[in-house]
């Protein structure tokens, strides 16, 4: 992907995030980003029956352009079930930088 469709799809998971907001039902609450430089998320998850997949996530939190875009494009694969819950909870820095990396 070249660089300038990257910007692109930054910036129009900024302008238009997907999965943004909170719910009260959450069987999981992640909070997370870099407070040092007012970067601050929390990712809120549902569980499906199975206890496997995932329900529903959001997200919510303020920062800059690129960690709420990058927030809104990981929530994305997840809510296309690219990724279970065991998944999403054991990922780490370097796997979500592949995974935006795409």
């Amino acid at each position: 992907m070249d660089r300038q469709l990257q910007i692109q799809i930054l910036l129009d998971h900024y302008q238009k995030p997907r999965h943004r907001g909170a719910f009260d039902h959450a069987d999981v609450a992640m909070p997370g980003g870099n407070p040092g430089c007012g970067d601050v998320v929390t990712v809120y998850l549902k569980a499906a029956d199975d206890q496997e997949h995932i329900e529903e996530v959001t997200y919510e939190g303020e920062g800059c352009t690129i960690s709420m875009a990058a927030s809104s494009m990981l929530l994305e694969d997840v809510h296309r079930g690219d990724l279970t819950m065991d998944q999403v909870l054991e990922l780490d820095y370097h796997e979500m930088i592949d995974q935006l990396g795409r």
